[in-house]
């Protein structure tokens, strides 16, 4: 079975962007506005404060924010379009 792959560190960039840094050393960097378009979350992530209040789960296995919004680690590293800012590390 392979090993799963978790959320070592997520950090809030501006313009709704946040940087998540995976186990297997990629770094993707995700447009949360466009996920959370047309969504009854996009005016919540319009605040600033807010938005940067993105934590990571104690066992790597998303990232959430206050009004638990949350996305897994297997969605955010496999199955959402984020733009990859370093390769896996073999």
């Amino acid at each position: 079975m392979a090993a799963l792959i978790e959320i070592t560190s997520a950090h809030a960039l501006p313009l709704q962007h946040v940087r998540v840094t995976f186990s297997d050393g990629v770094v993707k960097i995700f447009d949360m506005g466009k996920i959370v378009r047309n969504s009854v979350f996009e005016e919540t992530f319009a605040n600033a404060a807010f938005f940067h209040a993105v934590k990571v789960y104690e066992n790597g296995g998303g990232i959430y924010w206050p009004n638990q919004f949350d996305l897994c680690s297997e969605a955010l590293r496999y199955h959402t379009e984020g733009t990859v800012e370093q390769p896996a590390v073999v």
